[in-house]
């Protein structure tokens, strides 16, 4: 049994596919859709959602069904508890998860903001906002090795900033980066490059200017 899509998540019914068809009784007659947090109209005793009822509040007075003005609603809980007990099937089952269980049960099934959660296949953002959306399955790898946004510690100090930062900012001026000697030698080619200073003054290729420089010697050694 397949419910028309909602335009909202949360606003309306429920928007599941049902093991079993649901009464006709459980289905709120403004959004067609099985009953959420259903409320009952004291005018007609009919029940209707509970966000369905503030939408037509919104615009006007009367009850959207027999248009009494100024009508009263409670909430149903012995109504909500036979909804909430049918049992659906995961949103991903067309994705290949093979869960049912009641409505009660299949948000702690899905957990859609959740990192850690049952369903493999349900997709999430990811938690560090570079956009990416995935499944559950492939999340921990992205967060982990490839999300350019997750946390990461420079490898030559302890600077730490995102991926993206340390490798296209902070690696270009860590004065513990390895880099080699500009001269080309092959005693030190991963000198930090805190320390090329320091290396030239001993690099046995540094060009080293004739002392007498000032008075016009031009050669270099």
């Amino acid at each position: 049994y397949a419910t028309p899509l909602l335009l909202m998540a949360n606003k309306g019914g429920y928007n599941y596919t049902f093991v079993e068809e649901p009464s006709e009784d459980f289905k709120c007659p403004i959004c067609l859709l099985v009953l959420r947090n259903p409320h009952l109209t004291g005018c007609c005793g009919q029940n209707l959602c509970e966000s369905c009822i503030q939408s037509t509040r919104e615009r006007s007075s009367q009850c959207p069904l027999c248009r009494r003005e100024d009508y009263q609603s409670m909430r149903d809980l012995k109504e909500k508890r036979k909804i909430l007990s049918l049992e659906v099937y995961c949103t991903n089952r067309r994705g290949g998860c093979t869960w049912k269980g009641t409505i009660k049960e299949i948000d702690d099934h899905l957990r859609p903001s959740e990192a850690e959660g049952e369903c493999r296949y349900e997709f999430l953002f990811c938690p560090y906002k570079c956009g990416m959306k995935l499944r559950r399955s492939k999340i921990k790898k992205h967060m982990s090795e490839e999300c350019f946004r997750r946390p990461f510690t420079c490898k030559y100090c302890t600077y730490s900033a995102t991926y993206l930062e340390v490798t296209r900012v902070h690696y270009v001026e860590c004065v513990k980066y390895p880099v080699s000697c500009p001269n080309g030698c092959r005693e030190e080619c991963n000198i930090p490059r805190g320390e090329v200073s320091r290396h030239l003054t001993e690099c046995h290729l540094q060009v080293i200017p004739c002392p007498f420089k000032e008075q016009g010697c031009g050669e270099e050694c």
